[in-house]
């Protein structure tokens, strides 16, 4: 018993100090193997460390340190492995090996950001829990704490998180409607952030990634649609042109000629009714993926021409977001509010107007705004001194104010949601090329 417990003991206090133990069981007699920092992993013939080279990627390549690496890696259960069925985990920051025989071993580690350590998570509690993970994440809590920026006073302070900065640097894509491995560009969508509900949980909102198609919202004879564009009329267009086939156009909400009631009102829209919330909502959509979208209730409180169109970016969620007499609408598919538009840009444009003042308007700030795709675009914001106007973004990335009753206005749209909170991270970095993949019950 001594000679047992002494042993344990020196298992014990190695355990402490080193990084990898191998316990190797020969004769049912147990025999501890160790290997150190100063030994070189690498050429030792019984492990190897396998290193992601970019996070989320799932790509590996043998390590070329020395030593155990840790730092800025997250150990990968399900791929680490031994070739002869030994077991390999990882307990209080250290790889274990138990072996009852020769065995080759293979160590497994991810690239440690905000896509390792979510995955298998809630997404929407994960990733605002550990946001600072993300550069492009953004936590509008008010408080101006992020060093070297400017205009962080004007945040919307309503402690939602949301994607903020340039399209090449914001990795914020998702697959939806699809299991494909190879995510088609009109399954993907992105992540506008993560709002709290009235439930105080964080939902996440996403938007399609590209405008839709006449078989994703609706054609000839369904609700506001307007007409079908074949080719990309401007070279303002932030996909490739390989991708502009089909889009359709829609009217906010059609004039009475043409069955619509004429009015900047989203509770009449055709285009909310029957273009997003009915026929992309339940013939576009696949059964399974509906049910991750929210019942939520959209603010069409909307804003005066001075209020949205010629204002900062806080001054315009303020107005377009008010706390003070709002009217919500409730439904599955809304489009994005301006103040989304504008919060996409990277904070120092912020204190620039949406609209009519060059070089200080949202016009220079399209380089930096990830949310600009470059087309004419509606949002889901009306002018409330006005029964016939709603705001939408233009090709020069200004907010456009056009007469909505006219039959004449069309834009593209992008249909926007909200998803259930507990909805899980299966796998992916957020990147066009390998978009978050979410677990499906």
């Amino acid at each position: 018993m001594k000679t047992k417990f002494s042993f344990l003991n020196i298992i014990l206090i190695t355990w402490l100090l080193l990084n990898i133990i191998i316990i190797i069981y020969q004769d049912n007699n147990p025999v501890a193997k160790i290997i150190s920092n100063e030994e070189k992993v690498k050429n030792n013939n019984f492990i190897s460390m396998m290193l992601e080279s970019e996070a989320g990627t799932g790509k590996y390549e043998e390590s070329k340190d020395a030593s155990f690496v840790q730092e800025g890696y997250v150990f990968n259960a399900k791929l680490s492995k031994c070739e002869n069925g030994s077991k390999i985990s990882f307990e209080d920051g250290k790889v274990k090996v138990i072996a009852d025989k020769s065995d080759k071993c293979y160590v497994y580690l991810d690239k440690d950001n905000i896509a390792s350590l979510c995955r298998g998570q809630n997404m929407s509690e994960c990733f605002t829990q550990n946001y600072q993970k993300d550069s492009a994440l953004i936590y509008h809590d008010g408080k101006a704490d992020y060093d070297g920026m400017e205009n962080y006073n004007l945040e919307a302070e309503d402690l939602s998180y949301r994607y903020t900065g340039k399209r090449e640097t914001v990795n914020n894509f998702v697959c939806f409607n699809s299991d494909d491995d190879n995510c088609n560009i009109e399954n993907l969508y992105q992540i506008i952030g993560f709002f709290l509900n009235n439930d105080n949980q964080y939902e996440m909102k996403l938007i399609k990634a590209d405008y839709t198609t006449i078989d994703q919202t609706g054609g000839e004879g369904i609700g506001d649609y307007a007409q079908t564009i074949t080719s990309n009329p401007l070279s303002t267009y932030r996909l490739e042109n390989t991708h502009f086939k089909n889009k359709a156009t829609y009217f906010w909400n059609g004039a009475q000629e043409t069955g619509g009631t004429g009015t900047n009102n989203w509770l009449e829209s055709r285009l909310n009714k029957n273009n997003l919330n009915d026929f992309y909502y339940n013939t576009y959509l696949k059964e399974k993926w509906r049910k991750l979208i929210m019942f939520h209730d959209w603010n069409i409180t909307g804003g005066s021409w001075s209020e949205i169109a010629v204002s900062n970016a806080k001054a315009v969620f303020n107005k377009e977001l008010t706390k003070t007499n709002p009217q919500f609408y409730s439904n599955y598919i809304g489009l994005m509010y301006v103040s989304d538009y504008m919060y996409a840009a990277l904070p120092n444009n912020w204190s620039k107007v949406t609209s009519g003042a060059d070089n200080a308007d949202y016009r220079s700030a399209i380089e930096e705004n990830w949310l600009y795709l470059g087309l004419f675009e509606w949002t889901i914001t009306h002018n409330n001194t006005s029964t016939s106007h709603s705001f939408f973004v233009s090709s020069s990335g200004s907010i456009g104010h056009p007469n909505s009753v006219s039959d004449t206005i069309n834009n593209l749209i992008r249909p926007v949601f909200y998803l259930n909170s507990q909805t899980k991270l299966l796998k992916g970095n957020g990147t066009q090329l390998n978009p978050y993949r979410l677990a499906m019950d």
